[in-house]
């Protein structure tokens, strides 16, 4: 089988972000531009299958493109939770060229068939579901502890005692002053646990959870009748 390197490169027509004319709500550009420098010049780089079928099957290609490509987009994801969608872009732009590579699609082929065939989440998914992840791990007791002094369950607030909220498997958010603060493991972590369905908190394993909560995106962010 024939392996061909391919580098995915894009290169952004926005103006450059600078610290006194960052966006409103961002109050990270450095991150924002560590995002696009990396995604311009050589966002991905591996040994992926080529365009032509003939080498390779869909099947193949799928598990290097996992590999190789959404490995790192999924590496410490969590450090950016609620940062802007802008911020978020090059990054999905490098999950819709590797959905277009899998099933060999035209740069102006719509690409969300594809990412619901291929029951992948979007980028913004994807740090939800890596913070839901870890909060379960402390839910259920298989995180380290200086994880689980963090944050603190509604039912060992002492004004919350005799609530409603006590008796759940919420954790308490904390109220911040500013918009980036909200990106502190301790806020974007129970913010997005706490929107989450009961059924999917309780899950019995991790196993099982992370399988509730993968369903659960996506039928909130594709329409149930297009898969």
């Amino acid at each position: 089988m024939l392996l061909l390197p391919i580098t995915f490169q894009f290169h952004s027509t926005s103006r450059k972000d600078h610290p006194s004319k960052s966006r409103s709500g961002s109050r990270c550009p450095a991150g924002r531009r560590a995002i696009n420098e990396g995604t311009r010049r050589q966002s991905v780089i591996g040994v992926l299958l080529p365009p032509a079928s003939a080498f390779a099957s869909e099947q193949k290609s799928r598990q290097l493109v996992l590999a190789l490509v959404m490995s790192r987009l999924d590496y410490c994801n969590a450090v950016l939770a609620v940062v802007p969608q802008s911020t978020l872009e090059p990054l999905q732009r490098v999950q819709n060229a590797t959905a277009r590579l899998v099933h060999q699609l035209d740069v102006r082929d719509y690409v969300t068939p594809s990412l619901m065939v291929l029951y992948w989440l979007p980028i913004r998914c994807h740090i939800d579901f890596k913070l839901c992840t870890i909060i379960y791990g402390i839910h259920t007791g298989r995180c380290p502890a200086y994880l689980k002094d963090i944050i603190c369950t509604s039912s060992s607030t002492a004004t919350r005692t005799g609530l409603r909220s006590a008796s759940s498997n919420k954790y308490v958010t904390p109220r911040l002053r500013t918009k980036f603060g909200e990106r502190a493991f301790s806020h974007a972590g129970p913010a997005v646990w706490n929107s989450l369905p009961p059924d999917i908190c309780a899950a019995a394993s991790p196993a099982m959870f992370k399988k509730l909560l993968k369903t659960h995106f996506l039928t909130q962010n594709f329409s149930p009748a297009s898969f």
